[in-house]
């Protein structure tokens, strides 16, 4: 079945500040393991929804050793370049869903959710994973895949940029920005209970060229996300809308 969304949200600077926050707020609840289409789709003869697959829906918990809910997806697109993807995803997730169910000795969770979005022949794929051991604190890891259905590729975020046809110094700006003020703010609330993720705004990870997920999302809004989880044990991440 297809979700239709038709809010057309534009953000820019200055623009809708509280639909703005709202998104952010709410990002964690848009994996509803499901395709949704944005900008440039219609219902029709081409059934994008379909376009990706739950290949691995499993759930199962067995008391002190493992409590697993994951829905792994892959693309169900005849193209070398997904077929790689598709390999990468499974070796990924399927192989850290195997070792836990193998060898996980105390408790372990581990969960897995997607959402996909199509917006003028370009599929997103955004994978959140969960993961939590009794010896780390837990953390969030965020992958997403941006393919370009015409040309058969996948996109850049400078490549992005130019399709929307945005200004990449502004969009720099505005990373930096947002980041400079999210780290002055967590360096002021972090306490000895409390110790927020250290953000280094002069980091060149918050380089347009080194920033690796970021996706399309509704009404074709340029959704930029640093997932500190991914290289770290922590839940922490920035997210930047354009």
């Amino acid at each position: 079945m297809y979700a239709q969304i038709t809010d057309a949200a534009l953000f820019s600077s200055g623009q809708e500040p509280d639909r703005y926050e709202e998104l952010k707020n709410n990002f964690d609840t848009i994996f509803g393991n499901r395709v949704y289409l944005g900008e440039g789709t219609s219902v029709g003869a081409v059934d994008y929804t379909t376009f990706i697959e739950k290949a691995y829906d499993i759930k199962e918990e067995i008391p002190g050793k493992y409590d697993v809910d994951v829905k792994i997806p892959l693309f169900n697109i005849e193209s070398e370049v997904l077929e790689q993807e598709n390999e990468r995803i499974k070796g990924t997730y399927v192989n850290k869903l195997i070792d836990i169910v193998k060898n996980s000795e105390r408790h372990t969770i581990y969960s897995i959710n997607y959402v996909a979005y199509v917006n003028n022949n370009i599929l997103s794929l955004v994978i959140k994973c969960t993961l939590k051991d009794p010896n780390n604190p837990q953390r969030i890891m965020i992958e997403t895949i941006n393919y370009d259905m015409d040309n058969d590729k996948i996109l850049t975020l400078e490549e992005i940029i130019n399709i929307k046809d945005l200004k990449k110094e502004e969009v720099q700006n505005k990373i930096n920005s947002e980041i400079k003020t999210v780290a002055a703010q967590m360096e002021a609330i972090s306490s000895e209970e409390y110790q927020f993720y250290k953000r280094n705004p002069d980091d060149q990870m918050y380089n347009i060229e080194n920033t690796k997920e970021f996706f399309l999302g509704e009404s074709n809004i340029l959704y930029i996300v640093y997932p500190y989880g991914n290289k770290d044990f922590t839940s922490q991440k920035d997210i930047i809308l354009y």
